[in-house]
């Protein structure tokens, strides 16, 4: 732990318009900066709706809350991808269940000018979590509650980073 001891952290969340990451639409992303093992360190970064064209499919919102006239007032995909990477810059991405949120990015990422490429790997958090319980998959919900954590609203991607951020160092 000491060697990583105080590295930059980007900690990000999207919430959706479905569970496939290969095909969904982000409606909202929160990004968080921390220190690694410096729970004091964490700053709101960026929080924002994004626009979506469209109807969000029910069960989506069903999940996470939002409706399509949320996000009708919101920036365009592009212009929140485009602020994120900014805030990505000489930080180690962070996410739990990476994977999920890095393709989403990605996914749009590539189709900006200079067809930007994210760093991967990064840190999961939940691949933390299966190692100090021998393989259990926790949900972050019942991560940040076995911790104490409080998630505030749950599927909400401020909310989801904000109690990753917060799980880090008890995992650690």
């Amino acid at each position: 732990m000491n060697k990583l001891q105080g590295l930059p952290l980007a900690i990000f969340d999207f919430e959706t318009t479905g569970p496939d990451p290969q095909t969904c639409a982000p409606l909202q992303v929160a990004v968080y900066h921390m220190c690694l093992g410096d729970a004091s360190s964490i700053t709101c970064a960026l929080k924002t709706l994004i626009h979506f064209e469209g109807e969000i499919p029910a069960d989506a919102t069903a999940v996470h809350g939002i409706t399509s006239e949320m996000v009708q007032g919101a920036p365009p995909v592009e212009a929140v991808l485009d602020e994120m990477w900014d805030l990505f810059e000489d930080r180690v991405l962070c996410a739990y269940n990476l994977p999920y949120d890095w393709q989403v990015a990605q996914r749009y990422l590539e189709y900006t000018p200079g067809g930007r490429v994210l760093p991967f790997p990064g840190l999961d958090p939940s691949v933390w979590w299966r190692k100090i319980t021998n393989g259990f998959s926790g949900k972050l919900t019942a991560v940040a509650a076995h911790y104490k954590v409080d998630m505030g609203n749950a599927h909400d991607a401020g909310c989801d980073t904000l109690a990753t951020a917060k799980i880090i160092p008890h995992l650690l």
